[in-house]
């Protein structure tokens, strides 16, 4: 197993290594998946993004070994480097924690626990975008979800047939934290 863990790695770094692993799983879904948060969610947000950046960040900085030190030498990092190293580290990590807790969560706990929902709305404006690391036609739905992201992405075979003021049907489920767009359908 030395491909996922690093030789002789105890039970807790394994887990630590695993919860990472789920994590970045759950991130790379939340960037694929069309969902709107709940008032509940972004109203609350922070508190779990702060819990989970410390569960991320505190057996990092308990690690017995030097994060920060170079390689070239085995001198341990001086104090401002090691500050500033674990300054840029609970950002990244909090970065990290917000999309997830703001994105990646509600849409799996939705994608599991959530219930049907259909509705209709107008389309207000089309967008494309040629950026590949992102979702390239997206249509912006007027009253959609709960005022945080309108723009749902669609495929192109719908994305051309779709005018500004036409009327969709969109199917999608509904929970707790969120709205997750499944499909969408002109109405003509």
């Amino acid at each position: 197993m030395s491909l996922f863990f690093r030789p002789h790695a105890s039970r807790i770094e394994k887990a630590y290594t695993i919860f990472i692993y789920v994590s970045f799983a759950a991130l790379f879904y939340g960037f694929f998946s069309n969902i709107s948060p709940t008032e509940f969610v972004t109203e609350n947000w922070v508190y779990l993004t702060l819990a989970l950046t410390l569960l991320y960040f505190v057996p990092l900085l308990f690690a017995r070994r030097d994060l920060f030190a170079r390689r070239d030498n085995v001198a341990p990092a001086s104090l401002p480097r090691r500050v500033l190293g674990y300054f840029f580290l609970f950002l990244l990590l909090f970065g990290l924690a917000s999309y997830l807790t703001f994105y990646s969560i509600p849409s799996i706990f939705t994608a599991l626990m959530g219930q049907p929902y259909e509705f209709r709305a107008v389309v207000e404006a089309k967008h494309e975008s040629f950026n590949a690391r992102e979702c390239t036609h997206k249509i912006e739905l007027k009253d959609f979800g709960y005022g945080i992201q309108e723009n749902v992405c669609v495929d192109s075979s719908i994305w051309e047939l779709i005018e500004e003021g036409d009327t969709v049907h969109v199917d999608s489920s509904k929970s707790a934290l969120g709205i997750k767009i499944n499909d969408i359908n002109i109405e003509r």
